[in-house]
């Protein structure tokens, strides 16, 4: 998937994203994890957020490290690519993840269905929540370095993953609207 997207298999991928909505100091959170040692190759997702895309798009024009993007069709194609993601726990990013066993790393959880995403994800053991921006490369960084528990977490992120959610919910609404005949 990596040679698909033109990124180095061989390099880490970190997938950052604020949601459909690009929310978050993506900006600050990609700058500091593009200064990281390892030199990971970083892809962020800003969704409908044009503005912030072409902030960022300036911002980080001669990092080569980086690639930012708008809305994009095929974020599970990233998914598949990232070690990890960094990322607000919305229930569409949490359900792609946990269905590819993606690791994550969660920042600025929201009250309400953010809070309880985050904490089935961490409870389960497929994430790690940051109290702060400051700690993201830290957390992030460890996941890279230890291979086990990078597995360890794609195990756990698979086993609460639901791949097939949306043919099963497809299949009851059919089954619903034919009894209601």
């Amino acid at each position: 998937m990596c040679t698909k997207l033109g990124l180095d298999k061989n390099r880490p991928v970190i997938l950052v994203g604020g949601g459909g909505w690009g929310l978050g100091d993506l900006g600050r959170i990609t700058s500091l994890l593009s200064e990281m040692p390892d030199n990971p190759q970083i892809v962020v997702v800003t969704g409908i957020n044009s503005g912030l895309r072409d902030r960022l798009k300036k911002l980080f024009i001669t990092r080569k490290n980086v690639k930012v993007l708008g809305y994009i069709t095929d974020m599970h194609h990233y998914m598949m690519a990232a070690d990890v993601m960094v990322t607000k726990p919305g229930g569409l990013t949490s359900s792609e993840g946990t269905s590819l066993g993606l690791p994550m790393v969660l920042f600025d959880v929201l009250f309400g269905q953010e809070s309880w995403n985050a904490r089935f994800l961490t409870d389960h053991g497929a994430a790690v929540k940051c109290s702060s921006i400051e700690e993201i490369p830290v957390m992030v960084r460890c996941i890279l370095n230890d291979k086990s528990r990078r597995d360890e977490m794609s195990r756990r992120a698979l086993s609460i993953g639901k791949p097939l959610a949306g043919v099963r919910a497809g299949e009851v609404v059919l089954k619903l609207a034919a009894e209601s005949k």
